[in-house]
């Protein structure tokens, strides 16, 4: 089931692609600062799951105007050649 689904230009950091989310909308997708994910890439099929897990990557956080915003901030060779090419991502968040 599709909780969440949206279209997001790729970033980059010292020219290399990257993935950037920051969003209210993460912490009531179960994505809150401090939270883990661990990353699964399919370069093949430019598949790139954040799964949640209790080790990995972590969830940060950015304070703007009063408020705490979640914030993932991924890159790395898999991302990278997963990214190759691309100038956009469909974000989607499902259930479960």
């Amino acid at each position: 089931m599709i909780l969440e689904q949206a279209i997001r230009k790729i970033s980059f950091r010292s020219g290399s692609a990257r993935i950037y989310l920051e969003s209210i909308k993460l912490a009531t997708l179960g994505l809150t600062p401090g939270s883990a994910f661990k990353t699964q890439v399919n370069a093949v099929k430019r598949s790139i799951m954040l799964i949640p897990s209790q080790i990995g990557n972590v969830v940060t956080v950015r304070h703007r105007r009063g408020r705490t915003i979640p914030v993932i901030d991924k890159t790395g060779a898999d991302i990278r050649s997963a990214l190759k090419g691309c100038t956009s991502i469909k974000v989607t968040f499902f259930k479960g």
